[in-house]
């Protein structure tokens, strides 16, 4: 994975951009409607090139949960918490053994 300081400076500089969704070749995340974000995140729709991991992040860096995807369009994603959180998350979409993000959002908390 990217180094811890990479991904907190990353992490931080995608929550303070005010769009939801970035987008990377084919591959891409919606949110959706701001939710609570206390124990998951629902995913209106991943769409990605290949088989692959959606993880979410809280703003310290800190990985909060993953889940596996197809390639494809999945809908209503479901990404479970192993940390309590209150605040709003990234989402980052990475293919099968790569590091580097194909597609990244942040959802928002309610």
């Amino acid at each position: 994975m990217l180094n811890k300081f990479a991904q907190t400076l990353a992490i931080t500089a995608a929550l303070a951009v005010s769009s939801t969704a970035a987008f990377a070749g084919s591959s891409y995340i919606m949110p959706g409607q701001a939710q609570n974000l206390r124990a998951s995140v629902k995913l209106d729709l991943v769409r990605a090139e290949q088989n692959g991991t959606v993880s979410v992040f809280n703003k310290a860096g800190t990985l909060l949960g993953q889940t596996n995807v197809k390639a494809g369009a999945s809908t209503d994603v479901l990404v479970p918490f192993s940390h309590a959180n209150d605040q709003s998350v990234l989402v980052v979409y990475t293919a099968d053994g790569s590091d580097a993000p194909l597609a990244q959002a942040v959802a928002t908390v309610d």
